[in-house]
């Protein structure tokens, strides 16, 4: 009964172990994965942000100096311009480190 009683206990140990073994390597992969990934997960965010603030930032001008359209339109573009050198160089950096 003894000797029943420690193989059970035996099995129960070696399930612990591969359960743990199998979270271990499912959390390295998955690690793997987000460190591959986490340098682009910020660009989307970035490109608006650039993009929003010099829309603002040309409607606020535009209002000071009574150029309705004239700096809305330029920091617009210079906004798109700014976004899409930085997305794009951000890209091409993180492509020639692999």
């Amino acid at each position: 009964m003894d000797d029943n009683k420690n193989k059970d206990e035996d099995l129960k140990k070696e399930k612990k172990i591969n359960l743990i073994s199998t979270n271990n390597s499912t959390n390295n992969s998955n690690n793997k994965i987000y460190r591959e990934v986490a340098p682009y997960l910020n660009l989307g965010l970035q490109l608006a942000v650039t993009i929003c603030v010099c829309i603002f930032l040309g409607i606020w001008l535009d209002r000071k100096f009574d150029l309705s359209p004239l700096f809305t339109l330029f920091f617009t573009f210079l906004g798109f311009a700014a976004g899409f050198y930085n997305f794009f160089k951000t890209i091409n950096n993180n492509n020639k480190t692999k």
